[in-house]
């Protein structure tokens, strides 16, 4: 198993979500969406829900009828200061209303701004972020089929800026695009021209200056030219999902940008599937059934053996219904207490198949960044019929799987680290040597550090965070001359065939393969390991395994650093199964026949040695969910 949580999630949600596109999305500071107005098979939507990512409930804000709202389609969103304001959009009479509303989230009232926009006409298809203390809209499609361009308002002063001065290269007026905050840049990319023609152009708008770059060549693999597609970024790249190529077409290709590089990578080709991470199961050595959800033309399954959506319309009353239901009951009840549900990862995705979990091909859909995942929301295509299918489903994308996360911590933060390298300069750089074993071999870590002076610290860095994560960032070809020469001096296999490869879908496959190979084996090797943990299970057998203090910490949190012993002695009763999976998860992110008695050891083990800020473990507990499980 292979770094099995990248890639797509279909996510299932609790409460009534209508199947809805052309709608507007943002996100709040807890990180929950708030989605409204859209149109779908009943027609305009007058619904402002708010979806809470900690347990995936949709709840209605407010009856929107009972305001002076209009019901629009197009519109945009953006959160301010406690409020939703919402701009522009095509309404259901087909006028292009030009009012901010502002949506008030303690009172759940809609309050019309006063501001000064008597000349200012309404648009649709228009995008908006938020900076500082304004919101800056862009393009979108007026009362006269005209295309517009740039729009600003000053919160602080209540006032529209109809026409700001920019510097730069211009970028021509479009609809239908998208637009995310990247530093302080706004990020524009693709839409429709005035001339009606798509464009597949990355602008970036200074918003400290107010200058525009000049797009600039792009490289590696440049998508299509789309419209209606949706866009984030992630860290210093913008990822773009769906839309509508020139054919009319929509897609489901998810493609990253890197805004520094100018580099696009297509990332789906190596995500098509996805593997289970958790088998989750009362008894642990049942395997996870699975269930087709009739409202999705595409296969999801159930991890919990749970009928959330009561569609198991096939399935036969009788005798045993009572019994299902308390299995379900209780089921629900596990989920709750071992927060599962929390931050999507342990969603009903896949089984130990593969199960292709990509979205639809959709357009006009939205999709927001939070934390390390791409949330998909709605959209719509056109069938072959001619008819149009409407999506109320949720996807998920989750950038970075936990392993590669964590290594990026331990690098970062330098915990515990042993060996201090020397690059050209005045800086120091710190690493772990087990890292260096596992990765390059024992008997080569000092050459490893000879060599390491003979790089600069730049250089140094890209090694090392490859070392760690398996990825390889490199920013230009003087850098990949230097790495290639330390790689072949040391004979670092791995490395070498890492650069000279085609970086098809399949060796990167066996790339992360091969990286969790490499940390498999710091579970045999001893050299280096400084703390004991002896387990007394039941049986009173007392099994001893050594572990890297470093990884201790990086797993568990601070608290482990803080016991300053080299032994730990549970006294809790761990099994030696239940000890052989932790330390399988501590080097590896992959935890295989997971059950809930595996669990409440974990717990009774963490609460036992004072871990109160115990991190994500298998089940993203929490301190008081875990405290409330050992009573």
């Amino acid at each position: 198993m292979y770094l099995p949580n990248i890639g797509w999630y279909s996510v299932p949600t609790h409460g009534q979500f209508l199947e809805v596109s052309q709608m507007s999305m943002c996100k709040l500071p807890n990180e929950d969406l708030i989605v409204c107005f859209g149109y779908g098979p009943e027609g305009y939507a007058l619904r402002f829900m708010q979806l809470s990512v900690k347990d995936l409930e949709w709840r209605s804000l407010c009856d929107v009828s009972s305001f002076n709202v209009l019901r629009r389609v197009h519109c945009s969103t953006s959160y301010y200061e406690n409020g939703i304001y919402v701009f522009g959009g095509r309404s259901e009479s087909n006028t292009l209303p030009n009012e901010l509303w502002r949506f008030d989230l303690t009172t759940h009232k809609f309050k019309l701004i006063k501001t000064n926009s008597k000349n200012l006409k309404g648009r649709y298809g228009h995008t908006s972020i938020v900076y500082e203390d304004k919101m800056y809209i862009f393009g979108g499609i007026d009362k006269d089929f005209m295309k517009t361009g740039l729009l600003v308002f000053d919160f602080l002063k209540g006032e529209w800026i109809t026409d700001p001065e920019t510097a730069g290269t211009p970028i021509s007026d479009r609809s239908f695009h998208s637009a995310c905050l990247y530093k302080y840049f706004m990020v524009i990319y693709g839409g429709e021209d005035s001339e009606t023609e798509l464009s597949n152009e990355v602008r970036m708008l200074d918003l400290i200056n107010m200058t525009w770059d000049d797009g600039g060549e792009m490289y590696g693999e440049i998508p299509d030219r789309v419209k209606g597609h949706s866009s984030v970024v992630f860290k210093d790249s913008m990822v773009i999902f769906g839309g509508e190529n020139v054919f009319g077409e929509a897609n489901n290709k998810t493609y990253s940008f890197n805004l520094a590089l100018s580099q696009w990578t297509r990332l789906d080709d190596a995500t098509e599937t996805t593997e289970s991470l958790v088998q989750f199961d009362e008894n642990s050595n049942s395997e996870p059934s699975s269930e087709l959800n009739s409202e999705q033309e595409f296969k999801t399954v159930n991890r919990f053996n749970l009928d959330l959506k009561n569609n198991n319309k096939n399935k036969n009353k009788n005798d045993n219904d009572d019994d299902n239901d308390n299995k379900n009951l209780k089921g629900l009840q596990i989920i709750k207490q071992f927060g599962i549900i929390d931050k999507f990862k342990f969603s009903s995705v896949t089984q130990s198949q593969k199960i292709d979990s990509i979205p639809q091909p959709r357009v006009y859909h939205s999709s927001v960044l939070t934390e390390s995942y791409m949330i998909v929301i709605g959209g719509m295509r056109t069938t072959r019929n001619n008819k149009f299918k409407y999506f109320n489903d949720i996807h998920v994308f989750r950038f970075e799987g936990e392993l590669i996360r964590d290594m990026q911590k331990l690098l970062k933060k330098e915990i515990v680290a042993d060996l201090e390298l020397e690059p050209l300069g005045l800086n120091t750089l710190k690493a772990h040597s087990f890292m260096v074993n596992a990765r390059v071999g024992s008997e080569k870590i000092n050459s490893f550090i000879t060599n390491s002076r003979e790089v600069t610290e730049s250089v140094l860095q890209t090694i090392l965070y490859y070392l760690y994560t398996d990825i390889l960032l490199i920013k230009n070809k003087s850098e990949r001359k230097q790495i290639l020469k330390f790689a072949k001096e040391l004979d670092w296999q791995k490395l070498i065939n890492r650069m000279e490869s085609k970086n098809s879908k399949e060796e990167k496959r066996k790339n992360e393969k091969k990286f969790v190979e490499d940390m498999e084996k710091l579970i045999e090797e001893q050299d280096g390991k400084d703390v004991t943990i002896i387990a007394n299970n039941k049986d009173k057998k007392r099994i001893q395994v050594k572990v890297h203090r470093a990884m201790l910490c990086l797993r568990f949190g601070g608290d482990f650093l803080k016991l300053n012993t080299d032994k730990i002695d549970d006294k809790t009763g761990l099994s030696e199964k239940a000890l052989n999976i932790l330390i399988r998860y501590i080097y590896t992110g992959v935890i295989a026949n997971w059950s809930v008695d595996f669990a409440r050891q974990m717990a009774n083990f963490l609460i036992g040695f004072g871990v109160h800020e115990s991190r994500e473990i298998m089940v993203h507990c929490r301190k008081k969910e875990m405290i409330a499980l050992k009573n």
